[in-house]
């Protein structure tokens, strides 16, 4: 298996998506506008990168802070009752992460 779950995850989330705070790779446009500067765009010279290559993949592992944060998460699932959860089915575009979860 080694570095494919990573490598699926990776694809699966990439969004050519251009954005206000992507740098001009060029240098030349002192403003960007809204939806990023044509050098940045879809097509463009250089344009978008195309996607993720993973290269390495590195457990970090802290068993304390990983105990605190499943506190804090069964405390918020407690308070939210019934609701908990129920945003996930309601994102739009929904979740780009499940299907590669649910694989592996």
């Amino acid at each position: 298996r080694g570095l494919e779950p990573f490598e699926q995850m990776a694809k699966a989330t990439y969004v050519s998506k251009p954005t206000r705070d992507r740098p001009c790779p060029m240098n030349k446009c002192e403003e960007i506008p809204r939806g990023g500067c044509e050098h940045v765009l879809p097509g463009g010279n250089p344009g978008l990168p195309q996607g993720y290559v993973v290269r390495k993949v590195i457990r970090i592992e802290d068993s304390e802070k990983w105990v605190k944060y499943a506190e804090a998460r069964e405390a918020i699932k407690n308070a939210r009752g019934d609701q908990y959860g129920k945003w996930a089915e309601k994102a739009e575009p929904g979740l780009l992460t499940s299907q590669v979860v649910e694989d592996h």
